[in-house]
């Protein structure tokens, strides 16, 4: 009886170890099994915050084409072609002969601005009557391109004349 009871003790501590065993097995699978779960689950969250990002820097990029579109259209509506340089004066001599007004000097200043736009600084010194005058300004004004005021200086010259100091900013583009 002691020897059954030996084998049975045996049979019993086998067992146990076997089941100790079985449970350290499964454990280990399991904890394995949730830290790959998880791994797997923050490379999921990790596409997404990517997959988010790229939305963004793609609605960025958009954004970005549509300034420089509208950049376009500003330049194209209202800046004048800088090889039109000439004719611009050419022009702004004819509005100031057609309004009466005499130009007495005219002297400019050239100033890059950015990569394709350029500054142009007029200095004018006018003569003629004060309703010419403001026929001149009237008719500067409503062009389409960017002609910027910057300066009136106004002396009376006689009963009928005024001398007028100009100075203007006229805007192109390359």
């Amino acid at each position: 009886m002691k020897k059954n009871s030996v084998i049975i003790i045996y049979i019993l501590v086998g067992l146990f170890f076997c089941s100790l065993g079985f449970f350290i097995i499964s454990f280990t699978y399991s904890s394995l099994e949730s830290i790959s779960v998880m791994s797997f689950q923050s490379r999921i969250d990790e596409y997404d915050k990517k997959e988010k990002k790229f939305i963004e820097l793609e609605d960025n990029y958009k954004e970005w084409g549509k300034i420089e579109k509208t950049y376009a259209q500003f330049k194209e509506s209202y800046l004048i072609k800088f090889y039109d340089y000439p004719d611009f004066r050419n022009e702004l001599r004819s509005i100031l002969s057609q309004n009466g007004l005499q130009l007495e000097n005219m002297r400019h200043k050239y100033l890059n601005m950015m990569d394709d736009i350029r500054k142009v600084s007029l200095d004018l010194r006018l003569m003629g009557s004060y309703m010419n005058l403001k026929k001149f300004v009237y008719e500067m004004e409503n062009k389409n391109k960017m002609i910027l005021f910057k300066k009136f200086q106004l002396n009376k010259r006689d009963a009928l004349n005024v001398e007028a100091q100009i100075s203007m900013e006229v805007y192109f583009v390359r």
